[in-house]
């Protein structure tokens, strides 16, 4: 997936067993995502080979226990390949100094659904929004939470 929104490239440990690399540079980071709070850990970084239709490109990415894609390919990539996200014509398309090639954008967008707990209960009164501690198995975090309308005129909600 492309990310426009992330300076750097990360994949998922469990895809990159899938896949041929390089052995993994052990050097362990922490990441603040775009929210300003949430913060992840890269456990290593490693170069990985990409092929787009018939160009070949590489970047070194870091290598994270679980993330929301198999890789995401942030700004890093977009910028040393020159990738257009042409949303207009819903194509991606790719610019070397000796080839260029332009793939279809996918439409296709699976909904996922990841369960999250609090790290401890609260109260919430009618038409409160309060920032809570949240675990899951994709980050640990900060959100904000607010309930969904039919429950902003309960009395009080305890989650």
């Amino acid at each position: 997936m492309f990310d426009t929104g992330s300076t750097k490239s990360f994949i998922n440990k469990t895809a990159l067993a899938r896949t041929k690399h390089l052995p993994l540079d052990k050097n362990k980071q922490q990441y603040v995502m775009a929210d300003g709070y949430t913060k992840f850990e890269v456990n290593g970084t490693v170069k990985i080979f990409i092929e787009l239709n018939h160009i070949k490109t590489n970047i070194i990415v870091g290598v994270v226990n679980s993330l929301c894609m198999d890789c995401i390919l942030g700004m890093d990539y977009l910028n040393k390949y020159k990738i257009n996200l042409n949303n207009k014509h819903k194509q991606v398309q790719i610019y070397t100094p000796t080839d260029t090639t332009t793939l279809p954008m996918e439409n296709h967008v699976p909904k996922t659904r990841t369960v999250c707990r609090l790290v401890q209960f609260i109260y919430l009164g009618p038409y409160q929004e309060r920032k809570v501690k949240i675990r899951s198995s994709v980050f640990s975090g900060q959100l904000l939470f607010s309930p969904a309308y039919r429950l902003l005129k309960i009395q009080g909600l305890m989650i």
